[in-house]
């Protein structure tokens, strides 16, 4: 199998010839690939693409390789030394850093920006189809779509959300079916360029911060809608939702999603465990861990996560991996595996 068809295999639930290697390397991690700041690859296409092809040449064992895509200030100008803007927020791009938001400039929720902010600009897909053009045969190109609470939450922070959640429900739902709305759109011109499968970012959505019942009214329902539309394309979806879900685990699996991509913090198995119909999960070394173990320490604990994961089953990251991750420490994620070992369903 290639790296391509093991990934797909995973997250349609059929066999695969050994378990599948996924760790979720973003621009903050490629960017030193090519010797470029994390800041300028965050806001150059071509840059972007650059580094994560340099992360595919030099790590040919992993399956493939996830694009964040989903934030706006992909397409923004240049306003200061080390600001932009695309219209909406603002931002600081910072050279070792992705990018905070150094001006929010929708504070009303009333404000027909929250309604109307649009991830589809031009440019945005040009990093998605440099490396899908060079790697689709061997690899699976995961782009990712905001889910849209999360999104929200980015536009008009993540405090007045979770305010305006309690002080005025009514505009909250229709704020989240506009972003609903947005995030179908994006998945769809995302399958209109060859995409197989996207990944959905509802980090703020975690259970650390959403109880089951806001999950269940505010999340489940926009999140379950968008990978319905993105099913109907014939993509597959794969949703992350960062933090502890241990509560909220039955009610993310509840969104339909093909796969489960989850934190360290809660056990794959588990999660597995809470799903009503057959689900891939994907996880969950510790990106710390990552970081700062040695090879030989990483295999290890790659060993023990394959060992309790369930039928159907990645072995990636419990969310983005770290900046300044020794690449030695990625290809021990890849010798830990016994490669003639076989998944069954």
């Amino acid at each position: 199998m290639t790296g391509k068809e093991r990934a797909l295999a995973a997250l349609d639930h059929r066999p695969t010839d050994h378990v599948s290697i996924f760790p979720s390397v973003d621009v903050a991690a490629s960017a030193k690939y090519i010797d470029k700041p994390v800041g300028q690859c965050f806001v150059d296409p071509v840059l972007h693409a650059r580094s994560l092809e340099a992360v595919l040449d030099r790590h040919p064992g992993i399956d493939g390789i996830y694009i964040n895509l989903c934030l706006t200030g992909r397409t923004a100008s240049k306003v200061g030394p080390d600001r932009y803007s695309d219209g909406t927020l603002q931002w600081r791009v910072p050279e070792n850093d992705i990018g905070t938001v150094a001006v929010r400039t929708i504070e009303d929720p009333e404000d027909p920006l929250l309604l109307e902010a649009n991830p589809l600009q031009d440019g945005i897909l040009d990093t998605y189809r440099a490396v899908e053009a060079s790697y689709k045969d061997r690899f699976l190109i995961l782009p990712g779509i905001t889910g849209p609470y999360s999104h929200l939450t980015f536009l008009y922070g993540l405090e007045n959300t979770m305010m305006l959640m309690l002080d005025d429900p009514d505009l909250m739902h229709r704020l989240l079916r506009r972003r609903t709305e947005l995030a179908i759109a994006w998945g769809a011109e995302l399958a209109r360029c060859g995409a197989e499968a996207v990944w959905i970012g509802e980090g703020a959505a975690s259970g650390s911060l959403l109880p089951l019942r806001l999950y269940q009214e505010f999340v489940q329902p926009y999140a379950a809608a968008v990978v319905d539309a993105m099913r109907g394309l014939g993509v597959r979806t794969l949703m992350h939702v960062c933090g502890d879900i241990n509560a909220t685990a039955a009610a993310v699996a509840a969104t339909g999603a093909d796969g489960i991509d989850v934190d360290h913090m809660v056990p794959t198995s588990f999660v597995a465990s809470q799903a009503k119909r057959p689900v891939c999960i994907k996880g969950n070394l510790d990106p710390v861990a990552l970081l700062r173990s040695t090879p030989q320490q990483v295999q290890h604990l790659c060993r023990q996560i394959i060992a309790t994961a369930p039928q159907h089953f990645i072995l990636g990251t419990g969310c983005l991996v770290a900046r300044d991750t020794p690449p030695e420490n990625i290809d021990a994620m890849l010798t830990a595996i016994q490669y003639n070992q076989e998944v069954t369903q």
